[in-house]
């Protein structure tokens, strides 16, 4: 009769548990740490990280993650660059295959306690095959427009 006491308490700890909704869409509930992607929206693993937000002239492509931890994420992809040539609206992006790095969470400065990579490193070969690094700082909070 003791082993009773025991297992209903922690099976309806356990179907408790079960029932709860899952909170993906939140970042922040799940204590994951996010990127700021398109300059407003708080991502995990997106598919592009904008650096320049005035006109997306510069940003990361990730085509695929290796990782994502609460450190740092890994993931492979390239470096878009617009070379606004005659102008920006005119211009050609580049291409760099790249794999890229985020890393550096900080919290966001809006009270959430959600972590946010502020820091990208994308490592390329260069000239002559030379390996290449370059250090990016990402936004920490989402561009507003008040």
């Amino acid at each position: 009769m003791t082993s009773y006491r025991l297992l209903v308490p922690a099976l309806a700890a356990l179907l408790t548990t079960l029932a709860a909704p899952a909170h993906a869409a939140n970042p922040a509930a799940t204590g994951t740490t996010t990127v700021i992607s398109n300059c407003v929206d708080h991502k995990v693993e997106p598919k592009r990280v904008i650096i320049a937000c005035g006109d997306g002239g510069l940003f990361l492509g990730i085509k695929r993650y290796k990782y994502w931890s609460a450190t740092s994420a890994v993931g492979f992809g390239a470096i878009r660059q617009n070379d606004c040539e005659p102008d920006c609206a005119e211009g050609t992006y580049s291409y760099t295959k790249a794999r890229i790095r985020l890393y550096h969470a900080r919290p966001s400065r809006h009270g959430t306690g959600e972590l946010v990579f502020t820091r990208a490193i994308a490592t390329y070969t260069g000239a002559g095959g030379a390996t290449r690094h370059k250090i990016f700082y990402l936004l920490r909070d989402p561009v507003t427009t008040s």
